[in-house]
């Protein structure tokens, strides 16, 4: 699913600057630029059965959310956000369904 959500955030003007990075001990699945932020991007996925963004639990927004203010704190002078994407297949072979969800913290 970090493919097919990296193409679409692209879509959106966002520019990909790393996948599968470790920011002060948490794996973020994608940390882009967007507008002058510096975005941390949470991809959540699934085939079938609930929406793949009720995966994205309280634990997981502690651990974005440490990230985030790692990152703000290396570089002060830029906007830190943390965003999801989802991508959700109806079925197996079907298209996928994806979503943005900008500013999940806030």
């Amino acid at each position: 699913a970090l493919p097919i959500s990296a193409a679409f955030l692209v879509s959106l003007g966002f520019a990909v600057l790393k996948q599968n990075s470790d920011i002060a001990g948490v794996e973020v699945d994608l940390l882009c630029h967007h507008r002058g932020d510096l975005v941390i991007v949470e991809v959540k996925s699934r085939i079938g059965g609930d929406h793949p963004g009720y995966s994205l639990d309280r634990l997981k927004l502690s651990r974005l959310r440490r990230a985030a203010l790692a990152l703000q704190g290396w570089y002060p002078d830029r906007t830190v956000r943390v965003d999801a994407v989802t991508v959700h297949w109806h079925a197996r072979n079907s298209d996928p369904v994806i979503e943005h969800y900008p500013d999940v913290l806030s």
